[in-house]
Order: C-alpha cells, then sequence, then structure tokens
C-alpha cells in the first residue's frame, strides 16, 4: 500500500481570490496610489498645544495668525460645537470651508470664524522617500495577492493594502463632521486591521495549534478594539 499523501493546507481561494476580485483590488490600490500621490491635505492655520480640557493657540511661523486670533488664545474644547471638535481632530477640510470656533480670550469668550489652509510642501527628499515607500506598499501588496499561495501571503497583501487605502481615505478632504467619519476609517485601516493581518500572518507561519483558537483570537480582536478606541480618543 501506497502511504497517504500528506493533508493539504486550506486554502481560501475560493473565498476573496476569484480573479474578478483581484483585479478590481488592483485597480483600486492603483487609484489609492495615484491619489495619495497627487493630492494634498488642508490644515489649520495655526498650532495647537493641546492640554486635557483646552488648547493654546500657537502662529505658525510661515503664515502668522489669522484675523480675529490672537497669540495665547485658548480653545477650550467645552465650548466648541460639535463640527469645530470634529475640525480640531481632522482639520484636513476643504480649503474654503469656514471654521467657527469659541476663542477663550482673557476670561471672555469670543467667536471666530477662519478656515483651513493648504499644507506646506514637502522637501524633494521626503517627496522621493515617501514615493519609494508608496511604491514598496504597493508591490508588497500586489506581489503577495497575486502569487501568495498561503494565508502567510495575504496576510502581508492586506496589511499593504488597508495602509494603502487608509492613507488615501486620510488624504480625502470632507466638512465636518464626515471628515470625523474619513478619519475613524483612517484609523481603522492603518491601526487596527494592520495589527490583525500580521497576526493573520504570524499563525499561518507558526501553525495552528491542533486545538481550538477560538478563545485566543477572541481575545486578540478584543484588544484590537481597546486599542482603537484608545487610539480615536487620543489627542
Amino acid at each position: 500500500m501506497h502511504p497517504a499523501p500528506p493533508p493539504h493546507e486550506p486554502t481560501p481561494q475560493g473565498h476573496w481570490r476569484p480573479l474578478t476580485l483581484r483585479i478590481l483590488i488592483t485597480l483600486l490600490g492603483l487609484a489609492a496610489s495615484f491619489w495619495v500621490q497627487l493630492t494634498t491635505t488642508a490644515e489649520l492655520p495655526f498650532h495647537l498645544d493641546k492640554q486635557q480640557t483646552a488648547a493654546i493657540i500657537i502662529a505658525r511661523t510661515s503664515i502668522g495668525l489669522p484675523p480675529g486670533i490672537q497669540p495665547e488664545d485658548h480653545l477650550r474644547y467645552a465650548d466648541q460645537s460639535i463640527d469645530a471638535l470634529a475640525t480640531l481632530i481632522q482639520p484636513n477640510l476643504p480649503v474654503s470651508s469656514p471654521i467657527h470656533l469659541i476663542i477663550d480670550r482673557a476670561g471672555h469668550t469670543v467667536p471666530v470664524a477662519t478656515h483651513a489652509v493648504p499644507q506646506p510642501a514637502n522637501s524633494a527628499f521626503l517627496n522621493i522617500s515617501g514615493d519609494l515607500t508608496l511604491v514598496g506598499i504597493l508591490s508588497l501588496a500586489l506581489v503577495t495577492m497575486w502569487r501568495g499561495r498561503n494565508w502567510a501571503a495575504w496576510g502581508l497583501s492586506l496589511l499593504s493594502f488597508s495602509v494603502l487605502f487608509g492613507s488615501a481615505i486620510n488624504q480625502m478632504q470632507f466638512p465636518p463632521p464626515w471628515n470625523l467619519l474619513t478619519f475613524l476609517a483612517a484609523v481603522l485601516l492603518t491601526s487596527l486591521i494592520p495589527l490583525l493581518s500580521l497576526y493573520i500572518t504570524a499563525t499561518a507561519l507558526i501553525g495552528r495549534p491542533a486545538t481550538s483558537p477560538v478563545l485566543r483570537d477572541r481575545l486578540f480582536i478584543l484588544a484590537l478594539i481597546l486599542f482603537g478606541i484608545i487610539e480615536a480618543a487620543s489627542p
């Protein structure tokens, strides 16, 4: 009698790797790469020294303070509207979008309207290094998706695509409160999913134990959720 052939590792080819899905993901990855390279982000027209309950406004050396705002003005978080708080968390708004803030100046509240400004251009070195990093992430994503044969490779592909899509979403400009949704999506894609992807890759490399890993997986997912909450709530 011939010995039975060794069991093959089950693969998810029929579940997530049909040709049309891979082509669609490839096109989305290329579009995200071009979006990250060709678009610019916006920012607040001043720096913020964030404290526990307020933030101190500090002038940008390149543009100075906008009209109506003076040095050492404070922004008390409790005085701000929901839209203003969303802007302080994610200031990448359309440049023409107004920002309505309540300034605390010497114990008096002063309403001020301003707008986001384009982020200054990076140096040539930072632009080149950023482009090379982007090309490397995209290459890793495509190679591991198209040529991968197990969950170790597909976990790396998921990690690369999640960072790529998260970076693209983070550069999309929406008025509040929609900008907060893009911020949360970017946190999910660039922080939580990469950790889950590395976990998938690691368990595939070391081999799953004979006992069911359900409890271990649930504890890991719970830790990811707690990490995401802390990440989103941090200033």
